[in-house]
């Protein structure tokens, strides 16, 4: 007979760390090595906890380093106890699902991040998983009824959401071609010149299938995406169409297809999220983020455009502390490699984290790196930062999911602008233009990059903003940054920014000054700490939640398409676009296109005349199947000295140079992206004092550029940065010839003027086919380099000027040959016959 030891002072009695609803009761329950919650983390668990029963969704925000884990375990912990389970815990990652894993140790909370765990069905333990296993089209939680999902560090999470709603197809595929030749035809209509050279891969930019097309197509296409499923199958492709598929078919018909010469992207407008069952029928949702200044994607993206606030700690207190400096505001002529050798002398002594966009980005600090790191050695790395010293650290395209407190990181630099993923995303803000939302999403990344180096209330570091871009973003948007930073940023980037004046005011900013700023921070200076904690006592959060009406509204209506009131969601929308006031006529334009896709359904004659209505606002949208009514809007030749002078007054020197620095690195024939190459010309004219527009992209005909520039001539301009040929084509030849066309007949119905055509080519030979306009001459790259040599030479000759004296400015303009009779001499060539 086997003698059993059973206690049963433990059977029939209730375990309160298994029963407790209240998460602060609770957290004494556990048997936890924690002493005592942060006030914030009390703060915001009594909140939640009082609100629990009234919503389904929950935002919770907390700084970077409040201690959003805890209050997360807490959270799902209390749910299970109140019979909401099974309970899910999501992350962007599984680097922070390992750290998820380990918090909950140290809180004696059961955990598993094993999905077939019966514990986990039971109840009894909290799922541990990364955002892909839930959002993919084979997720084995996508019908699953799940009581309890929490989306900790959600931002993050967004990104990873628009990588699983969109299909990118390579060109290296065969369906890459099959798709293309589904919209030859439609294409060709757009615009033939572009289908040409999307066709041999020399187009610059990318090309969208209207949405008539598209909705009459899509079939066909998932049959080739069914096709290209049996493939990856069969292992002749990577998986990107397998785990995908599903997620996308049902409403596919309301997707974008663009076509570049690299790849076609499947992509949404609107995430059909709900097509996750396990996501849209759970029962108690929780969000929790950092305390960002923008929700719009957060809105949209999780369809949760029904809340107005959230859950937010009582004050700023519980930031660590940041010093923010923009180098290149203090001195623009601080050399890039200057900064970055004084950062590897700084790296010495503390951890310097870099983060760049790109593995080109990181080439430019590999002789500066002790390392480089990238997703295939993420994990090792961070190890090595926690148990040593390694100096000067390379991340790339790591801007959320990694956290690098303390000593790990004292140093933390953002070397210029995260890119844009999504092409759809691209065409999207070069409809939009310079948009606080378009900026906004730019300014939260860079900002979800600060958070990395300051994991908790008396963790400490500096933030170095590097890179021309970068600077000239803020420099753009300095007056609207309150409504790009969050509250606790905007405090550190102002008491900063007012360090930093105080410092130009006595000094010329150098590198050792520079280094001397620095120290305030590492060194803990006691004034500096007092000064930025005392700004920060008394900030309180904002808890509304910053949505754009317009992000409701287009939420609302494409989940009113997908219900089938399609005429009710377009009646809104025009409703929208055509009564509100604030609006951009450039958004207007994309909302009233975004209503004929929806009506194209029902009516595709209505469908065309909304488009046609779009077309008054915008003319970067896909072109009616009628054509556009011609638009007539010129520019007037004014004194150049007098336009310089204006532009000076907008502007202080030091953005005046800014600006200049950052149309140097946009204006180059490597890898320059065409629309940032095209306005940096525009804006190159402006800066010279000269009338400039690109009537390409604003009335959707004529030159990529006109300038201005004397009361008679005009350079008509064509760019073709991207071009790799070592000859002009004859396609480039006849497309400056019809703009030539197009300027007679815009401008020049009186004669008064003459047109001058530019085309700016690495080279100025043209193929023996081509026959181009007798007058056309040509800025290649050395003409284009001596260009930007001089735009850099003329800023600082302006900088040094006391007054605006107009003999002056003309002396320096005539000096660089910028004025309007020499600027065709000295920085074009004639064109050679090879």
């Amino acid at each position: 007979m086997v003698a059993l030891n059973i206690n049963f002072n433990s059977i029939g009695k209730k375990n309160s760390k298994n029963t407790i609803i209240n998460p602060t009761e609770l957290f004494n329950a556990l048997p936890k090595k924690y002493e005592y919650l942060r006030d914030v983390q009390s703060q915001v668990l009594e909140e939640w906890y009082e609100k629990r029963e009234s919503k389904k969704d929950t935002i919770i925000k907390m700084n970077t380093g409040g201690g959003k884990t805890l209050v997360s375990l807490l959270i799902l912990k209390s749910s299970l106890n109140e019979k909401k389970g099974p309970a899910i815990y999501v992350v962007p990652n599984n680097f922070l699902k390992e750290q998820v894993k380990k918090e909950a140790i140290n809180l004696g909370i059961e955990v598993t991040d094993n999905d077939k765990d019966p514990d986990f069905y039971l109840g009894k333990s909290i799922l541990v998983i990364n955002s892909h296993q839930l959002f993919n089209g084979k997720s084995k939680f996508k019908e699953g009824e799940i009581g309890t999902i929490l989306f900790d560090d959600v931002h993050a999470i967004l990104s990873i959401l628009e990588e699983q709603f969109t299909i990118k197809l390579s060109k290296d595929r065969e369906i890459y071609t099959k798709i293309l030749s589904k919209f030859e035809t439609t294409l060709k209509e757009q615009d033939p010149l572009k289908y040409e050279e999307l066709k041999y891969g020399r187009l610059q930019g990318a090309m969208v299938v209207p949405f008539w097309i598209w909705q009459k197509k899509c079939n066909e296409v998932f049959k080739l995406l069914l096709e290209e499923e049996e493939r990856e199958k069969k292992g002749l492709e990577e998986k990107e169409v397998t785990f995908k598929i599903d997620l996308v078919k049902e409403n596919l018909k309301w997707y974008e297809c663009i076509i570049d010469k690299n790849s076609i992207e499947i992509t949404f407008d609107q995430i059909p999220i709900d097509t996750i069952q396990s996501y849209q029928k759970c029962e108690r949702r929780i969000f929790t983020t950092a305390t960002l200044a923008n929700d719009n994607l957060l809105s949209s993206y999780l369809n949760l455009s029904s809340l107005d606030e959230a859950i937010t700690p009582k004050t700023c207190s519980d930031i660590g502390e940041r010093m923010i400096l923009t180098p290149k505001l203090m001195n623009p002529n601080l050399n890039d490699d200057e900064i970055k050798l004084s950062l590897k002398e700084k790296s010495k002594d503390y951890n310097v984290i870099v983060l760049v966009s790109s593995i080109k980005k990181a080439n430019g600090w590999k002789e500066y790196a002790d390392l480089i790191v990238e997703k295939e050695n993420i994990k090792k790395s961070i190890e090595d930062l926690k148990n040593r010293h390694v100096g000067l650290v390379v991340l790339v395209n790591r801007y959320e999911g990694i956290d690098l407190p303390n000593e790990m990181c004292r140093i933390l630099v953002i070397d210029d602008l995260p890119k844009v993923e999504r092409k759809y995303a691209k065409l999207i803000e070069g409809i939009l233009g310079n948009n606080i939302e378009t900026m906004a999403n730019t300014i939260q990344k860079i900002e979800q990059g600060m958070g990395r180096g300051v994991r908790s209330s008396d963790d400490y570091c500096v933030v170095i903003l590097l890179g021309d871009l970068l600077t000239d973003l803020i420099v753009r948007n300095k007056f609207k940054l309150e409504k790009l930073f969050s509250v606790a940023t905007l405090t550190q980037y102002e008491v900063s920014m007012q360090l930093m004046e105080a410092v130009k005011s006595q000094n010329e900013v150098t590198i050792e000054v520079l280094n001397e700023l620095m120290d305030y921070c590492l060194k803990r200076n006691k004034e500096w700490i007092q000064s930025l904690k005392g700004e920060l006592a008394d900030k309180k959060y904002d808890r509304t939640l910053a949505i754009t009406s317009e992000t409701k509204l287009l939420r609302e209506c494409y989940d009113l398409v997908l219900k089938g009131e399609i005429e009710l969601g377009v009646k809104k929308i025009i409703k929208f676009a055509e009564t509100n006031l604030t609006i951009s006529s450039e958004l207007k334009g994309l909302l009233l296109q975004k209503a004929a896709k929806y009506f194209n359904s029902i009516s595709i004659i209505e469908a065309q005349n909304l488009l046609n209505n779009a077309h008054i606002y915008s003319k970067l949208l896909v072109n009616p199947i009628e054509g556009i009514k011609k638009q007539r809007k010129i520019i007037e030749p004014k004194p150049q000295v007098d336009l310089l002078i204006e532009k000076l007054k907008d502007l202080t020197s030091n953005e005046y140079s800014i600006k200049m620095n950052t149309i140097r690195i946009n204006l180059n024939f490597d890898d320059a992206d065409y629309n940032s190459f095209e306005e940096g010309i525009m804006e190159l004219g402006e800066l010279l004092g000269f009338p400039s527009i690109r009537p390409d992209k604003d009335k959707g005909k004529g030159p990529d550029n006109l300038w201005a520039i004397t009361p008679k001539y005009y350079l008509v301009i064509e760019c073709k940065n991207e071009a790799k040929s070592e000859t002009i084509s004859k396609n480039y030849c006849n497309q400056l010839s019809g703009s030539i066309h197009w300027f007679e007949e815009t401008y020049n119905l009186s004669n008064r003027f003459e047109a001058i055509p530019i085309i700016i080519h690495p080279s100025n030979y043209i193929s023996k086919d081509a026959y181009p306009n007798d007058k056309m001459r040509c800025i290649d790259k050395e003409k284009l380099e001596l260009l930007k040599e001089n735009t850099k030479e003329l800023a600082k000759g302006l900088s040094m000027l006391k007054s605006y004296n107009q003999d002056e400015i003309f002396k320096l303009l005539n000096h660089y040959h910028f004025d309007g009779e020499n600027f065709i001499k000295f920085y074009t060539k004639d064109f050679i016959r090879k």
